[in-house]
This record gives C-alpha cells, structure tokens and sequence, in this order.
C-alpha cells in the first residue's frame, strides 16, 4: 500500500489532544454527606470500574475516527500490478459472428457484453489515445485509427455478421498496420471458427490481451450433409434427397419436425431423433414435373439457436447429354435409337469421311461406333478430347484388327478367336455404375450373350463380365473415362442391343459425362467462388447477382465452359441469389451459413489460462461481467484507491463512539 499525498500524516498529530482530554479530566468534586456509607461503598467502585472503561472505549474509538479520517485525506492506494495503459494506438477486435447472439443471460447476448466491455476497456485510456477497431465484417472504417468519441459511434452500428474468421486471420489483419503495441480480442473464442491458437507462439512484438465472453452453454442442430441419390436431376430417372442433420450439443433430441419446402410449397415433413454428438438421415422422395431452376429449403424448430434452422439449396434440371457418333458408314445404328430423347440428349452423327473436328468441343460424349480404320488425325482429336477429361465409348468394328490394337489410344488388346456366345455374369448391383438402373435387383432375368472380338491383355475395371471371365464393357487403364465394348453391336457378335439391360447400360454411360456443373446444389458464404455454367456466353459479358431490391456485379472469370463468380460474404447473405444477364435469368446459387458456425463449443477458461501462460506475449483477463472488467482493469492498471475504505472506518468508530457514550451509564 501507498499513500498519494503522505504529507497528511503530520495532521495525525492531532490525536494527542483527546488523550490529554482523557487524561486530565477536569470536574468539579461536590461532597455529599451519608449518615452510613459502609452501604455505599461497593456501588461506588462498581460505578468508578465502569466510567473507566466507558472513557477507555470512547477513547479509543475518537483515536480511531480521527486516524482514519487523517488516512482519507493522504489518499491510501494499492498500486498497479501492471504498466500503465499508455500506448497511443490501440487495436481491438470484437467478434460479432452469429454465435454471439447467444445469451449470457435473459436480457443480454454475448454480443452486447462485448461491446460493453469495449466501452469500459476505452474508459480505461487517457483521452488521446487512437484505437482501431476490427470486427468479422472488415469493413473500411477498420483500416484507420480512430478517437474514443468515433468508436463509441462505431460500437453503436455494429450487427451480426455471417462471416467466420480464426483469430490468426484477424491477427494478420491487424498486423498490417504496425503502429500498435496492444491488441485486445474480445470473443467468444469459439474452437470451430477461432482455430488452432498456436499462432501466439510466434508472436512477440505485440502483446495480445484474450477477454473470453461466456454465454450459456448451447445445444445445436444442424443442416451437416445434403445430396441427391443421383448426381442429376432429370425428368426421366426417380432421385431421392439425402438430409443428414447433426446434433453437435450435449442433450439427445427426440423427434425433431424437419419440412421440404420446393419453389415455396410444402413437398415433404419427417421426423428423427438425434442423440448427442450423432449425425441423423432424413430421405425424401422429389416430385416429378419440376421446374428447370427450383428453389429448396429445410426447416426445423430447434431453439435458443436458430439462425441455422434453415438450409437453401437449388435444384437444376440437368442439360441434355450432348453426345456425337462417329462411324465409317451413314447406316442407322442401335444408338441412335437409345440416344433419341431429345429431353435427355442431343444427339449428332458423324462420318469419317467429312469429319468436322470442331464437333469434338461441342460434344460431352463420343462413341466411335465400328470405325474400321482410325487414322492419326482421328486418334490425336480423340487423345487431345479425353485428355480433357470428356467421355468415350469404342465399339469396335469387325475388321478390328491386330494393327488397330497396337495404337497407343488403346490399351494393350487381344484379337478374340471365340466362336461361340458365351452369357453375362450376374452385374454387381452394388456398383454405383448400377444404382437407380432397376427397382428390382433381386429377381433374376435372363441375361445377354456375347461373342468378344477384343480381350484387354491384363487386368482392368470392368462393368460387364461374361460367364467365361472375358471383360466385355470395360475401362482403359490409360484415360478414367475412356470405357470399351469387346464386340460390335451387331446379331452375329451379341444380342446386347436388343436385351433390356442395353438402354439403360447406354444412359448410364451417357450420363456419367454430363456437365459436372450439375452437381453443387448449395455453397456456404466461406465459398470464395460459385460456379455457373456460361457456355453461350462471350468473356467480356459481365453477369450479375441479384436479391429482392439488392444488386451487385461480382468479380468473375470465364474458364472453357464456366464461369467463376466471386462471392464477397461479407455483402452477403444467406438465401436464394439469381445469375442474371440483360435482365434474363441464367442461373440460381443458394447460400448457407458456415457449418463450423453451428458448432458452439468454445474454448474454456482453463485452455486459455494454460495457452497464456506459456506463452509470453498473451494475456488472459478474466472477469464475470462487465463491472467487474472494469474494475479489473483499473486495478490492474490505475491500482486500487482505498481512501473511500478509511472513509468508512473513520464514520464507523465515530458511530461506535455515540453508541458507547448513548448506551454504557
């Protein structure tokens, strides 16, 4: 302890002027006459014991008043334990993500604590002080310095914000600018979105102060996985939404409502209980007879923490397969037949003899259909094509020959002497070549033969497998989409063509090469990028995003058939936004929460105390509430004044004094 003004305790010299009044008790003596005082004589000990007491205590007690009262005016203080706040520039970060609208308690979030906080930790400073203040939005006004009067405006506008950010993000945010020697986080220090601490080791020049705000603790349900059975949506082929929902709280939850809303009507409700920690599936069937571009959402009731209780998602009608035949003669093929769905292909042939190579780029399929002779012009378009990572199929011709199998388009092939037709093995249903092909697996129908004119000469993945263990449809080990048939498609080789497992076998091929665009139904606002599918249009035509009244135009980039659109998440939000061009519609994007936003578990006090203490220049302040941080920090820094006790002390044993002279006779 110390005092502020120690030339206030000569004044404690005054105390010698009570104990002179005590010790020189002045009084006029008058004598009483008794006629037998042996009577009186032991009341008047008893009363003389007592009266000198009775002075002893009120003594003591003015001794006391006036000691403490000379220790108010030297201003007694305990002092700092910490340098004094005088850095001129100042960064403080506040996390305003949305897991700061939990409660602390009934009638405050974690988000209005912390700005509370902000406030105390600015009445800490002197006048003069800069500070620059970084929230998860980055918005401009974080780049400079500002006065207290500014920051206390900019703490007013603050909302919640979409945007994550790991805490070593904002540490190199604030590290560009090297003017402050101190930075304050004030977070809720969330494990999914504040990331691996570690960083701190590293730092050294600055010192960083973490205030950890505690909310009540959460349970949270989620939207964690959603898919479609088949990766495109098509009018022709049935497909199942996959729901898997996660509990990342620490209570089961029985019989969570979850609704299927497609283009603002009510498809679909189910319910599941999800225990602690587990991921739940929901499936729901899609309806037929939608729409080119839908709109989807889920929804569920879970509370106190809603913001992620519904989850957007689109769904596209797959773009007809674009697929090119190639043969040596003009004569009607069994593909053509099968690819004639003008809903589900667009079919084009093609001849050797006046091949327009241009047709390679349009084309997402080719089949070269019992060519007999595939010069080097032919080769080279077909190796540049699957180097690109298109798809396709070769029916060999029957004057495939032994000079035709040594190209290296192929894989290394036999010529087939068999003459007899040998029959199909049981496909593997469980192959995903195979899902959604029939309803029923389990019953057995006959199957097709095959006479094969080419053998692979080693092993290789197979889709179809004769009884005689001969690969007859088969992938080349040289190209992922490059599959083969052993025979051609025709009577005196197999009866495949004509047997039902053909069309959908062919659909299956087809649809394995479709635009890969079709398969990201929703992105999250983490997502730098969206991509949407620009074929018909020009690199210098610029796309635009739009919702309700709100329209930007987004960085973007054309790249082959697609274009990257950058998605700025801290102007978004989460919900159905349109690609539009010229005011026509081409696209939908829908766009979600984070998912490690959903996950609440924070970093408890303990973690924090032991990472601040191994490492130098972080600093853990801990406080209940704000009143208390306050008061920590004026401790911690400006030390304790303890004149307001002495104070107290002093009007104590003054009242004591009365009590004393009022009540001991």
């Amino acid at each position: 302890m110390e005092l502020l003004y120690p030339q206030f305790l000569f004044a404690l010299a005054v105390l010698i002027i009570p104990i002179l009044i005590h010790l020189f008790h002045f009084r006029k003596v008058k004598k009483i006459y008794f006629s037998n005082t042996a009577f009186l004589h032991q009341v008047k000990n008893q009363q003389k014991n007592r009266q000198r007491l009775k002075h002893l205590l009120v003594l003591a007690c003015r001794l006391f008043s006036l000691a403490f009262l000379v220790f108010t005016f030297a201003q007694p203080y305990i002092p700092a334990s910490k340098k004094t706040l005088q850095e001129s520039f100042v960064n403080v970060y506040l996390d305003n993500s949305l897991s700061t609208s939990n409660k602390i308690n009934e009638n405050e979030t974690v988000l209005d604590a912390g700005i509370q906080y902000i406030q105390s930790l600015l009445g800490s400073y002197p006048e003069g002080t800069q500070f620059r203040l970084l929230t998860n939005d980055f918005s401009p006004s974080s780049i400079r310095y500002h006065s207290k009067k500014n920051i206390q405006e900019l703490l007013t506008e603050i909302n919640y914000s979409s945007s994550s950010r790991s805490l070593h993000e904002i540490s190199n945010r604030l590290s560009r600018s090297n003017r402050a020697p101190v930075s304050y986080f004030v977070s809720d220090f969330q494990k999914s979105t504040s990331g691996n601490l570690e960083w701190l080791e590293n730092e050294k020049e600055n010192s960083v102060k973490l205030i950890p705000l505690t909310s009540k603790k959460q349970s949270n349900i989620f939207v964690d996985t959603l898919f479609l059975s088949a990766p495109h949506l098509t009018r022709q082929e049935k497909n199942k939404l996959h729901v898997r929902l996660r509990n990342a709280g620490a209570k089961d939850k029985a019989e969570i409502p979850v609704k299927l809303v497609i283009n603002g009507r009510q498809i679909a409700n189910a319910s599941l209980d999800l225990p602690s920690g587990k991921t739940g599936e929901l499936l729901f069937d899609l309806p037929a007879g939608l729409s080119k571009i839908n709109r989807g959402k889920l929804s569920f009731q879970d509370f106190p923490v809603s913001y992620d209780n519904e989850y957007f998602f689109t769904l596209k009608q797959a773009d007809p397969v674009r697929i090119l035949e190639i043969r040596s003669t003009a004569n009607t093929s069994p593909l053509e037949q099968v690819y004639g769905n003008r809903e589900m292909f667009a079919f084009r042939k093609a001849q050797t003899q006046n091949m327009d190579y241009s047709q390679f780029k349009w084309a997402e399929f080719i089949v070269i259909n019992e060519v007999n002779d595939i010069d080097q012009a032919l080769s080279s378009a077909i190796r540049s094509y699957l180097a690109q990572g298109n798809g396709l199929l070769f029916i060999p011709s029957p004057a495939f020959s032994e000079s035709n199998s040594n190209s290296s388009l192929f894989p290394p092939l036999l010529i087939s002497r068999d003459s007899l037709l040998a029959e199909f093995q049981q496909p593997d249903w469980n192959d995903p070549f195979f899902y959604n092909i029939f309803e029923n697996t389990e019953e057995q129908f006959a199957l097709p033969k095959a006479r094969p004119l080419i053998r692979p000469q080693f092993g290789v993945q197979s889709k179809l497998v004769l009884k005689n263990a001969s690969p007859f449809l088969f992938e080349s080990p040289h190209y992922t989409n490059f599959h083969l048939l052993a025979s051609p498609l025709q009577d005196l080789y197999t009866d495949f063509h004509n047997h039902a497992l053909f069309v959908p076998v062919m659909y299956k091929l087809a649809s394995l090469h479709r635009n890969t665009l079709q398969k990201k139904i929703a992105y999250t606002l983490d997502d730098p990028n969206a991509v949407v599918n620009a074929e018909a249009l020009e690199a210098d035509q610029v796309l635009k995003l739009r919702k309700e009244m709100q329209e930007f135009i987004p960085s973007q980039q054309k790249k082959n058939k697609q274009m990257l659109i950058s998605l700025p998440a801290h102007r978004l939000e989460k919900g159905f936004y349109e690609v539009a061009h010229q005011g026509k519609v081409l696209d939908l994007i829908a766009l979600n929460h984070q998912k490690r936003e959903s996950i609440l578990e924070p970093w408890n006090r303990e973690e924090l105390r032991k990472l601040a203490s191994r490492m130098p220049a972080a600093e853990l302040i801990e406080a209940k509430n704000n009143m208390a941080f306050g008061s920590l920090l004026k401790e911690q820094y400006q030390g304790k004044t303890l004149w307001q006790y002495a104070l107290f002390l002093s009007l104590c044993f003054l009242l004591l004094e009365i009590l004393i002279i009022r009540l001991i006779r």
